[in-house]
């Protein structure tokens, strides 16, 4: 390991250390415990309360406004696909209208027997055909063209319109003030204009039977028909830029659209035969590129928010406004994730897409042209039916939905803490008097008590466990006080005992030997006894003591030597007894010493017991120092007796010496 990675620098941050994170998440728990609990009974039932009613409360909204959104965006799919059929009901409706129309017209030129295919025949009824074409084009005017042709497919008679639009301006998004209804103009042309090969034609010639779908014709046909610019919407932008693959469209040339310029047709083609011979057809049809009746008629019809028709992967028709939020969005692309399902599988698609830039809720479905007809299983989409909900109204509604559901939530728990209030301040009213009985119990107070009641929740069992201690405390107070009252009286007692006794033995240390203490006392008759002995053997030993005084004295004069001798001895044996009484002064005056421990014991006795056990340790020291004064007057006594012994030693020498000498 390098010093890099082994070292600690001196200022190194070990804040973020594991054990450093345990302490601060420890000491942050301690200082919420500590906060719990010095709040009051009341504050922490009223937060167990309204915590325990607002969780439930809150747990439940929340299910409520996610099962309400799930529910809300389940319906709002199953409204989208309600209005996506009713978008391909309205196509099959125009379809069906158009291929009516397309045999009206028909049945019309078949009736009046105009032999199509015959220039004469339709040189002399042209004004008839023409009256033909006006009548069914009153019954549906909004179609893009009538026209009658040959076996061939050239026009023989005709009427083609375009809707009012130079095509220099995109045009805007409708309002609820606009007037979706297009504005058409005729269009002047020559009969003759060939469509023979465009497909749906052909095929109803050569199958001799009638065909109708959306057609994506190219621009040149359009033009022939004079549609060319009504068609040419060309490529709108889109900004693609940090959108993910799936939600920008496919690359330009990935479906052919003549580079925006195709047409997306519904029309309707029937076959006009006479004699059992084909000889032309009759055709209707609308162009669906700037023509937004059908788009605005469904959003009135169905309250579609956005509806579109796309020719393969491009808008042709569409109130979907662009980016400036003004304009439709046509000439823009749908999501190659919705293409890829629509166009290429052929299969409806619910659910969220990206449309230019922005969020919506979908439904998308395949447009089929003429050859479903013939051939359901090989026909291919050509085009895409769309209808949606921008997210940001989805979000609006879904916000609405949460407003609603915390708005009940919220009722529901300002009620519940309205109610929790009453049984919370139940709980703790009783609680804060038992907290106060309890404050007085503890500061000393005496004869208080809690108000019966009749109460067998634990609140009851508490207060009426408080009101027997209470007693028991009150007793065992009055107890203390009558023992404390004796221990007075016994050491007042006692300390009577010991003056007297004092009284009585104090003339002792002034050398009266014959003061006796008084046996009256029960606490000090041992003492006193004691006391008594030691004053006998001290009399008893001062006889003898004076004896042998007088017996030496006698010996003196017989042998000064010898007595000199004695006499130090006795002066030293004096001089030890000497000690002796001094030993008793001691004595009287550790006896003081018990007394004024015993004065200091009575002021203190009063309180507590220990000071009585203090005094009798006092009294254990002064019998010891008795003892000891017993102990010394005992080695006194022999030390006397042997004095004694001493002189009767010198006498007996001096008797037998002067026998010896008679």
């Amino acid at each position: 390991m390098s010093k890099a990675t082994s070292q600690l620098s001196p200022n190194s941050d070990l804040t973020n250390s594991p054990i450093s994170s345990t302490k601060k998440s420890s000491s942050w728990w301690q200082g919420l415990g500590r906060t719990w609990n010095n709040l009051s009974i009341k504050a922490k039932i009223s937060i167990l309360l309204v915590t325990g009613a607002a969780i439930p409360v809150i747990a439940v909204t929340q299910g409520i406004v996610e099962f309400a959104k799930r529910e809300s965006l389940k319906n709002l799919q199953s409204n989208l696909a309600t209005e996506l059929v009713l978008l391909q009901q309205e196509i099959s409706l125009e379809q069906q209208n158009l291929a009516t129309n397309a045999n009206a017209l028909a049945l019309s030129v078949q009736a009046a027997g105009v032999n199509l295919k015959d220039p004469n025949s339709v040189a002399s009824n042209s004004q008839k055909l023409q009256s033909f074409i006006k009548n069914v084009k009153n019954q549906k005017s909004n179609a893009s063209f009538y026209l009658i042709t040959d076996d061939r497919g050239r026009t023989v008679a005709q009427y083609i319109q375009e809707v009012k639009d130079d095509g220099s301006k995109y045009p805007l998004v409708p309002t609820d003030k606009t007037n979706s209804s297009p504005q058409f103009q005729p269009i002047e042309l020559k009969n003759g204009i060939a469509l023979g090969e465009i497909p749906i034609v052909s095929k109803a010639l050569t199958l001799s039977r009638p065909l109708s779908g959306f057609e994506l014709l190219s621009n040149s046909a359009l033009q022939r028909l004079g549609l060319g610019r009504q068609a040419n919407i060309g490529m709108r932008f889109q900004k693609t830029e940090g959108l993910a693959e799936s939600k920008q469209p496919y690359p330009e040339g990935k479906f052919d659209i003549d580079g925006g310029k195709a047409g997306f047709v519904l029309m309707a083609v029937e076959p006009i035969q006479l004699d059992n011979n084909k000889v032309g057809t009759a055709i209707v049809g609308t162009l669906v590129n700037r023509n937004f009746e059908l788009i605005d008629r469904l959003k009135n019809v169905a309250n579609v928010s956005t509806a579109t028709i796309f020719a393969q992967d491009w808008r042709v028709s569409t109130n979907v406004p662009y980016t400036d939020k003004t304009t439709r969005a046509i000439g823009t692309r749908v999501s190659r994730a919705v293409a890829d399902i629509v166009l290429n599988k052929g299969e409806t698609f619910l659910g969220s897409a990206n449309i230019i830039g922005v969020e919506y809720q979908t439904g998308y479905s395949p447009i089929y042209d003429h050859s479903q007809q013939i051939d359901g299983t090989k026909a291919l989409p050509v085009g895409i039916a769309y209808v949606g909900e921008s997210q940001t109204q989805v979000d609006a509604i879904l916000g609405r939905i949460t407003l609603a559901g915390y708005g009940i939530g919220g009722v529901v728990l300002i009620v519940s803490t309205i109610l929790i209030s009453a049984p919370s301040e139940s709980i703790s009213r009783p609680l804060r008097r038992l907290t106060q009985f309890a404050s007085q119990i503890a500061e000393g107070k005496s004869g208080i008590r809690l108000e019966a009641n009749d109460r067998q929740d634990e609140i009851g069992v508490l207060s009426q466990n408080l009101n027997e201690m209470a007693e028991n405390i009150d007793a065992n107070l009055e107890a203390k006080k009558l023992e404390a009252e004796e221990q007075r009286l016994e050491k007042e007692k006692l300390e009577l005992a010991i003056y007297t006794l004092l009284e009585e033995v104090s003339e002792a240390t002034n050398g009266d030997l014959t003061v006796r203490a008084s046996l009256d006392s029960l606490e000090l008759s041992t003492v006193a006894d004691l006391f008594n002995a030691i004053i006998d053997n001290l009399q008893e030993i001062a006889i003898e003591a004076r004896q042998s005084t007088s017996q030496v004295g006698s010996s003196l004069k017989q042998n000064e030597s010898a007595i000199r001798l004695l006499a130090e001895q006795a002066i030293a044996e004096a001089q030890e007894t000497r000690d002796t009484l001094i030993s008793i002064e001691q004595m009287s005056q550790s006896i003081q010493a018990v007394a004024a421990n015993a004065s200091q014991a009575e002021k203190i006795a009063d309180d507590t017991y220990n000071t009585v056990v203090s005094s009798t340790s006092n009294m254990d020291l002064t019998v010891s120092s008795i003892l000891e004064l017993r102990t010394t007057v005992g080695e006194t006594a022999k030390k006397m007796k042997r004095l004694g012994e001493s002189s009767q030693k010198i006498w007996l020498y001096r008797n037998c010496r002067g026998r010896h000498q008679i």
